[in-house]
């Protein structure tokens, strides 16, 4: 609007003055309206040119490919998790039955544990009930492989000793005769034997 134009209508100075004050907010208000959208458009022309060149880089990818990669290695991801989870229990496992071991006093740990039913007891719902029950049907069946809380010897000024005890070598044992009595004095002079 210009100021001639509303002189002709014969509008006062006053008036037209505060009518080209209005008017110059609105240009103004317009102006900055016209500047936003301006940048909007460019901000948006720009990110359409960036997608347009990503859309353009993932022609030459083999689609299937990366999806076969990728269920390849959630495959491989699961596999490792169930091996862990596998792995942690076979440990926590062999630590119950070594310390079931040695809660008997076994005197030859792997020895007990080559005669367990390993599997069994590992499949068990009822584990620590069964690893007790195989331990005292081992310790009844095989006592020789358990030590016992007695003391040998008197107990006099000395202590509890092996008063008496013959010292066996590796050859006294294995000319033992008896397969039982050899049995019973390899397990009681297993450092003879490793």
């Amino acid at each position: 609007m210009k100021r001639e134009y509303l002189k002709e209508l014969g509008i006062e100075e006053e008036a037209i003055n505060n009518i080209m004050a209005e008017n110059g907010k609105d240009v103004e208000k317009a102006k900055t309206e016209l500047i936003t959208k301006e940048t909007e458009l460019k901000t948006l022309q720009g990110q359409l040119e960036q997608a347009n060149t990503q859309i353009e880089s993932f022609k030459g990818l083999d689609i299937e490919g990366i999806k076969k990669a990728s269920d390849d290695y959630k495959k491989q991801y699961e596999d490792t998790k169930t091996k862990a989870e596998k792995d942690i229990a076979d440990i926590k496992f062999n630590h119950d039955l070594e310390s079931m071991a040695r809660d008997y006093k076994a005197k030859n740990v792997k020895a007990v544990l080559a005669l367990l039913d390993k599997e069994a007891l590992k499949g068990s719902s009822n584990r620590d009930s069964d690893l007790k029950t195989a331990f005292e049907g081992l310790n009844t069946s095989d006592g020789y492989l358990f030590g016992s809380d007695e003391a040998n010897g008197t107990g006099g000024s000395l202590g509890a000793g092996n008063k008496g005890k013959k010292t066996m070598t590796k050859e006294n044992i294995m000319a033992i005769e008896n397969s039982i009595d050899r049995k019973q004095k390899i397990a009681e002079n297993i450092e003879l034997f490793k």
